[in-house]
């Protein structure tokens, strides 16, 4: 509230105005507030203006105190004209001092501006960006909920997206315990009891559910996905992917973007991995050794590339395809949308959990330093 009120009251308030400038006071450090004389007495507030000279040994500018005059600071008195708001001719500040005097709370600018006095106003631009946004989309949304109330009956499926996976299932549980068809982002959970409750309750309750990474429908993953699987490389006796990962993500370390990796792999290579062996140089930069029963692939988490891509060894031919992430969502979208049409799930349930169990078999290697079977987390 009182920040509000001082950004609302900003011409008043600030000493100087938007466009007041003293070029010979520029970098000027903050102003020093006086109520104590040099005799030791009570005074009413002063400050001293500051004297620029050069420092030849040094070769910079430096600012000392000008004790040769005081400046008193006034309330409520007559200082650089402004208008209140943009239409009132006002020339009233809270605080100010004589015109030869200089007052910089925070200091000055490059340009000789004093800090202060702009980082009000420039709150209150910000402020009221805020406020206009709110205006304008409240009665926008207002008008889309109430159509979409009004014209769309009942509820069609339910999407939940969480930057935080083990918030997934407890939100969507009630809409899966209601028939609604569910989309769950990735990851789809975090916990093997997630993926329990999870499996109960769609079986229970005959629910259509999809989700996870997007980037497993993307166009270069199907076309690697359909040259492995048609045997037009030969056989494949392995491969790389890198895509970023953040052991310390606060969304849930290596299971926040480590699902989009483990996804394209999966979709790529297939879904029988045997185990998984993870090592760290830094949270940002992890590599993993995906085992299958005929080939390794390695999977690289790393933040510092800034493109991502796919190669797969075969016999007959090595094919390496940059990601592009561009289509994702729409094309991830687009799946669900085929889900509710034809009532048939793009995935098995056990297919879209299982980059979950792979996650933490990542997370048990990379805590206990060894190779992990993915059957001891399932």
């Amino acid at each position: 509230g009182i920040i509000y009120f001082a950004l609302f009251f900003a011409d008043f308030i600030a000493p100087y105005t938007k466009d007041f400038s003293d070029r010979t006071m520029a970098y000027v450090p903050p102003s020093k507030v006086f109520v104590i004389d040099e005799n030791g007495k009570l005074s009413k507030p002063y400050t001293y203006n500051y004297r620029r000279d050069f420092d030849g040994e040094n070769l910079k500018i430096v600012y000392s105190l000008d004790r040769s005059q005081k400046h008193y600071l006034k309330f409520f008195a007559q200082g650089e004209p402004y208008k209140f708001l943009g239409l009132i001719p006002m020339k009233r500040h809270f605080v100010t001092t004589d015109s030869d005097g200089r007052l910089f709370f925070l200091g000055a600018d490059i340009n000789g501006r004093d800090v202060f006095s702009r980082i009000l106003f420039g709150g209150r631009i910000s402020m009221t960006i805020g406020f206009l946004a709110l205006f304008v989309l409240f009665p926008i949304g207002l008008l889309y909920g109430g159509i979409s109330g009004y014209f769309g009956g009942k509820v069609d499926a339910v999407m939940v997206v969480y930057r935080r996976g083990s918030l997934h299932v407890p939100h969507i549980l009630p809409f899966i315990e209601a028939g609604y068809p569910v989309w769950i982002d990735k990851p789809v959970c975090e916990s093997i009891e997630d993926i329990e409750l999870l499996r109960k309750a769609v079986e229970k309750n005959n629910t259509l559910i999809t989700g996870g990474s997007t980037l497993k429908y993307n166009y270069e993953i199907l076309t690697l996905k359909d040259k492995v699987e048609s045997g037009r490389i030969g056989n494949v006796s392995g491969g790389c992917i890198n895509f970023p990962g953040d052991l310390e993500s606060e969304y849930g370390g290596i299971f926040f973007y480590g699902s989009h990796l483990i996804e394209m792999m999966l979709s790529v290579f297939g879904y029988d991995v045997k185990s998984v062996t993870a090592k760290t140089i830094a949270p940002k930069n992890s590599m993993v050794i995906a085992s299958y029963e005929d080939k390794m692939v390695t999977l690289a988490f790393n933040n510092l590339c800034s493109s991502y891509y796919v190669t797969v060894y075969g016999d007959k031919k090595v094919c390496s395809q940059e990601v592009d992430i561009s289509f994702i969502y729409k094309l991830g979208f687009a799946k669900f949308v085929e889900m509710l049409k034809t009532n048939k799930m793009p995935l098995s349930f056990d297919d879209l959990v299982k980059p979950v169990y792979i996650l933490n078999a990542i997370q048990k290697s990379l805590d206990e330093d060894r190779e992990v079977q993915i059957s001891e987390v399932m």
